[in-house]
């Protein structure tokens, strides 16, 4: 059976009258090579190439998304007990900003699929702002959403201990997870204190999420910024 790439490509190349496109896919020794090749084979069209690249490429950025996400959150429950609510909190900004970026890459559907298998573990406390960020789900709905502004123009405020931090930082360079480390470094702000892990603090900023959260749409932009820094 075809998987989902060949048959995206499959379907492309019949609709550019490539007749012979099915026999060449389904070809054993075509399996397992790089799509660009497998177009190449079946047709010189440069315009069926690019294509094909341009697929290849973007399944490409959707898995580095989905695989380094869900991988963040295997370690952070695998951390050790006194750090793991810490660096837990990473969690829910890291979420919404990949979903955005997918969006804005124009992959609603693969958008869509990532905050569904992701939601559960922030529904219960986020839930009402989940909904409004998944409602967006072009490039044009998120340039004229309130929602998406706050969240890509004012940075999310979260607090770590500095060991939590440094784990963080550590894990994320060492994983090599790019996307990952380019949205904290773009749109988390991490508050590192002094000292071993303090759930006050963390009970702080959620009221404060929570707050800047309500009043962002009518309210003083200073409160926005109290908890997107």
């Amino acid at each position: 059976a075809l998987d989902e790439t060949d048959r995206v490509v499959l379907n492309y190349l019949r609709r550019k009258g490539y007749t012979n496109a099915e026999t060449a896919l389904r070809r054993d020794t075509l399996r397992g090579v790089p799509l660009a090749e497998l177009a190449q084979s079946v047709t010189d069209d440069d315009s069926v190439v690019n294509y094909v690249r341009m697929y290849d490429s973007a399944e490409a950025t959707v898995q580095r998304y989905t695989q380094s996400y869900a991988l963040l959150c295997d370690w952070v429950q695998a951390s050790l007990e006194v750090y793991r609510d810490e660096l837990a909190r990473v969690l829910y900004p890291v979420f919404v900003h990949a979903f955005f970026d997918l969006v804005q890459y124009d992959f609603p559907t693969e958008a869509a699929a990532f905050a569904e298998r992701f939601r559960t573990e922030h529904d219960d406390k986020h839930r009402d702002e989940i909904n409004e960020v998944v409602a967006i789900s072009t490039p044009a709905l998120m340039a004229d959403s309130d929602v998406a502004k706050r969240w890509r123009t004012h940075k999310y405020t979260i607090s770590l201990c500095a060991y939590a931090f440094e784990l963080l930082l550590l894990f994320l360079h060492e994983a090599n997870f790019h996307v990952l480390l380019a949205i904290v470094n773009q749109y988390v702000h991490v508050d590192v204190y002094a000292g071993q892990p303090d759930a006050s603090v963390a009970a702080a900023a959620d009221v404060a999420h929570v707050v800047a959260a309500a009043d962002a749409d009518g309210g003083d932009d200073d409160e926005d910024d109290d908890a997107f820094g």
